[in-house]
């Protein structure tokens, strides 16, 4: 077994085979076929005689086993599960992770900058700093509902500074990121104020979701970009739902509570006609690209300290799904489909994996597709008036985990 494989942990979760790589901290699904390989492969078994043995198991050609065994190794080689079988060589540079990306570190001179405030996010206090008085004023447009008094004590600084018409971000003097346009540099600076805050506490999981709170407890919407999540929490907002978290749900160890994270929701222009009777406000709001999609920014319509310096059990998951046209539906998701999304949304794990899937195993979990907003926030008023959140349960026995980049199926 090599560095990589000795540094990948697997488990067995109802009734799926799964990998957790511990560098990286993400998890992966296997189905039977890969499993098979997996094995095999773990057993320093050539790629070879592995293609053999699958031709023999799957009942398939040799040429057609080889072919597929290649390449799911090569894509595991690609994820950083495993090396390459006869050349070890190392690595580099590390993978591309969610909380921790590639970049190159600079130790910067502390800016001179007449502009600093105070930001409270996912219950930590944020330093940020900035040398142009502009935009300081616009970040704080979308961050002005987390302001905290500037004598409070913070757990990290963040500088924004303009050199020869390029922009830095700074965390604690180490300069993360430069960007050119005012779009980027406000995407780098949300996201590294959300990062470091998740990040200096210990997390049994950071799931891409947004939040509301309902009857003393979360619910929490993961999703892609473009599933209609934050359209749906942006709405809620505007019923008996209390606004807790846009985009990222960091999650306690061991209790698996959420930290609400309570940014201004970034809302695409698909969704800006859907506000017009929830929150009118919406349209006098500045547009901004980031990254190439077009969003305006909604600060929640009243702050809520209380709600936002607390964590929060959670009562369930709702996995939404916007398609034009298409009628309501919904369906209830057994553990293992839940899992199974959440590894789609590029969800980040932390390090005790059989905590978080017994944890995961009591939460009830549904998707949802729908068209129609009023339709789809009618159903998730009713079912949650009907759940109840699980608290202090014992986990399921665990043994095993699964990765969706390659899947080989085989009748």
């Amino acid at each position: 077994m090599d560095n990589k494989q000795q540094s990948v942990q697997q488990y067995r979760f109802d009734g799926a085979f799964l990998l957790y790589q511990t560098e990286s901290r993400r998890l992966y699904s296997l189905n039977r076929s890969g499993e098979f390989i997996w094995l095999l492969y773990q057993k320093n078994k050539h790629p070879e005689y592995i293609g053999n043995q699958v031709a023999r198991k799957f009942d398939i050609s040799p040429c057609r086993a080889c072919h597929d065994v290649n390449n799911i190794i090569s894509s595991w080689r690609e994820a950083g599960l495993v090396e390459c079988f006869t050349t070890k060589t190392e690595d580099s540079s590390p993978p591309l992770v969610f909380d921790d990306p590639t970049r190159q570190e600079i130790l910067v001179q502390h800016c001179p900058s007449t502009e600093h405030r105070i930001f409270r996010i996912a219950c930590l206090n944020a330093r940020l700093v900035c040398d142009n008085q502009g935009i300081m004023a616009e970040l704080e447009n979308i961050l002005g509902h987390l302001r905290r008094p500037e004598h409070e004590p913070f757990a990290f600084t963040l500088t924004v500074s303009e050199i020869k018409n390029r922009y830095l971000v700074a965390v604690n003097e180490i300069t993360l990121h430069t960007c050119t346009t005012r779009n980027d540099l406000l995407a780098w600076v949300l996201f590294e104020l959300i990062g470091q805050s998740y990040r200096k506490q210990d997390c049994l999981a950071v799931l891409h979701a947004g939040a509301v709170s309902h009857d003393g407890a979360a619910v929490l919407f993961p999703g892609s970009g473009g599933s209609g999540k934050s359209t749906l929490v942006a709405a809620l907002q505007c019923l008996d739902f209390a606004y807790l978290s846009d985009d990222v749900c960091p999650l306690t160890s061991p209790e698996g509570r959420l930290i609400p994270a309570p940014m201004s929701q970034g809302l695409k222009d698909k969704s800006w006609p859907l506000m017009e009777n929830f929150h009118p406000s919406l349209a006098t709001q500045p547009e901004w690209n980031i990254f190439g999609r077009p969003l305006k920014f909604l600060r929640p319509p009243t702050g809520d300290l209380a709600s936002w310096n607390k964590t929060w059990p959670v009562k369930a998951f709702i996995f939404p799904k916007y398609l034009a046209g298409a009628p309501f539906m919904h369906q209830r998701l057994s553990p293992f489909q839940v899992l199974s999304e959440l590894i789609e949304t590029s969800s980040l794990f932390g390090e005790n994996i059989p905590l978080f899937l017994g944890w995961l195993a009591k939460i009830p979990a549904y998707s949802i597709r729908y068209s129609d907003l009023n339709e789809a926030i009618q159903w998730i008023k009713k079912i949650c008036s009907e759940t109840t959140p699980a608290i202090n349960e014992k986990a399921i026995r665990l043994s095993g985990i699964e990765t969706p980049d390659v899947q080989i199926n085989y009748q």
